[in-house]
């Protein structure tokens, strides 16, 4: 997903629309954004924290210092 997302940017797409892409509008494709695709009270705690901000360069999400799965820490950096 991460290659892909490089070269949607690489293609001339914005990196906020490619991160909406892989997020919102990928729940939304599927009727789950009930579930998930956003950071919504009752939605399911997916979310990761990165070095670096990935709105200027997309290539930072390969730097995860953090990971939370349906509410539960499960990888920190050390």
């Amino acid at each position: 997903l991460l290659r892909a997302m490089e070269m949607m940017v690489d293609a001339g797409m914005s990196t906020q629309d490619v991160i909406a892409s892989a997020t919102n509008i990928a729940a939304q494709a599927y009727k789950m954004e009930n579930v998930f695709g956003s950071l919504r009270s009752g939605l399911k705690a997916d979310i990761i924290a990165v070095d670096g901000n990935p709105e200027r360069e997309i290539s930072t999400l390969r730097n995860v210092r953090f990971c939370m799965k349906d509410g539960k820490v499960i990888r920190t950096s050390t």
